[in-house]
């Protein structure tokens, strides 16, 4: 496991035993910042004030962290672009991951989820809030490493994906991972 990797998880472990007591007294959303290359947390105000190195994440006592991908194009957050659009409805597969398809040059990164009924699943890594492309997908986008590691693991996962209709250049639906959780 890299450095980075060891940092994030004890970073994330002691924010989730620290934050639910200030998350009872003040708010009930806890947003924070993760510097992708050296994995450290900083707890905000607002997600919009993370830096374009950083990625924002948020999370309440009651729900699953959830990791916001920034469109770095559009200037604005996921969770800004959010309020301002419709969203599809989210949906949720188990299962898991047997295959993994990077292809960077088209910015199209996809893994495949067997699930319980024995029915598999195209999920992408995109942004969530637009069913945009992003840039690079690698060990420093979160989604990503989470379910490389599931994969290499045979870790059963469940994904929170937003449909975004048919993709006419891949020929699939464009399902866009929204959250990841892993299950042992």
């Amino acid at each position: 496991m890299k450095p980075q990797s060891i940092l994030l998880s004890i970073n994330l472990l002691l924010i989730f035993m620290i934050m639910p007591c200030h998350a009872q007294t003040e708010s009930k959303v806890i947003y924070a910042c993760i510097h992708q290359s050296r994995g450290t947390i900083r707890t905000v105000a607002d997600p919009g004030k993370c830096n374009s190195y950083e990625v924002a994440v948020f999370w309440n006592r009651v729900g699953p962290l959830k990791i916001m991908v920034s469109n770095e194009n559009a200037g604005t957050t996921a969770l800004q672009r959010s309020r301002q659009a419709k969203l599809p409805a989210l949906a949720w597969a188990q299962g898991t991951i047997y295959e993994i398809l990077v292809q960077p040059g088209e910015q199209f990164y996809l893994f495949m989820i067997k699930q319980a009924d024995g029915s598999n699943l195209a999920l992408r890594i995109a942004d969530p809030h637009s069913g945009a492309s992003i840039s690079s997908a690698n060990s420093a986008n979160l989604i990503y490493d989470l379910l490389k590691e599931a994969y290499f693991r045979q870790i059963s996962v469940q994904v929170a994906y937003r449909d975004f209709g048919s993709d006419p250049q891949s020929g699939i639906h464009n399902l866009c991972i929204d959250r990841v959780i892993l299950i042992q």
